[in-house]
């Protein structure tokens, strides 16, 4: 089991599509732009589009409109290379692609997520650390053994409970903790809940509120 404790908590809060301050800013160079200098990690979407890895929740209408990967990896590179990024995969084929990518500028901290079993399989033959999901309606994580860590989720509960989440670090995997937000619910109870175990290295919090985080877990600026 992990025991470490982290001397700052920016590291462990992935910053849900960038620290956005309006709508308009998330997934945006200006929201990872913030999320760097502030020290947070990132959680954000790829996918492709006319040939090109994008980072985009929806299907954009062309990729001239997107901010394309190569761009947030400067980013990234430039602002907070040691960042956690999670990579929430939205298409299929995407494994060969980006792992140049990410090799290519130097990533380190990073784990993809929510593909589909076959294409996390792919993911996981080329050596690409991913997240898999326990939630109230996945009892039993896919790749679980082979996973990095598990990405802890709820949709038809309030949030995932702590209580539930000892035997993943027991088996040492990270933990990434969904913040109730990201499905328009309260969050306050939950980061309650959830504060004994984001003192622990190997668990990140995702959420639309990364500095209320901080606030609340009493290690803001």
């Amino acid at each position: 089991m992990f025991k470490g404790r982290i001397n700052s908590c920016e590291k462990n809060i992935l910053a849900h599509r960038g620290f956005w301050k309006t709508e308009d800013e998330k997934n945006t160079r200006t929201a990872f732009m913030r999320a760097c200098d502030y020290g947070f990690g990132i959680e954000t979407d790829v996918r492709d589009l006319d040939g090109e890895l994008v980072i985009a929740h929806d299907m954009p209408v062309r990729a001239g409109n997107t901010l394309g990967v190569e761009e947030f990896l400067d980013i990234v590179k430039d602002g907070n290379p040691q960042a956690w990024l999670a990579l929430n995969i939205k298409s299929d084929d995407l494994c060969l692609s980006l792992y140049r990518l990410l090799n290519q500028y130097g990533i380190g901290n990073y784990f993809v997520f929510d593909m589909s079993v076959p294409e996390m399989a792919a993911y996981r033959r080329i050596g690409m650390p991913f997240f898999t999901r326990r939630s109230d309606l996945e009892l039993m994580p896919a790749l679980l053994e082979s996973s990095l860590g598990v990405r802890l989720d709820a949709f038809a509960t309030p949030y995932f409970p702590a209580r539930s989440a000892s035997a993943d670090l027991d088996a040492g995997k990270m933990l990434g903790l969904v913040s109730p937000e990201l499905h328009n619910r309260p969050h306050m109870a939950a980061w309650r809940d959830w504060r004994p175990l984001l003192g622990q290295d190997p668990v990140l919090l995702c959420t639309d509120y990364p500095d209320q985080a901080l606030t609340m877990l009493g290690m803001g600026k």
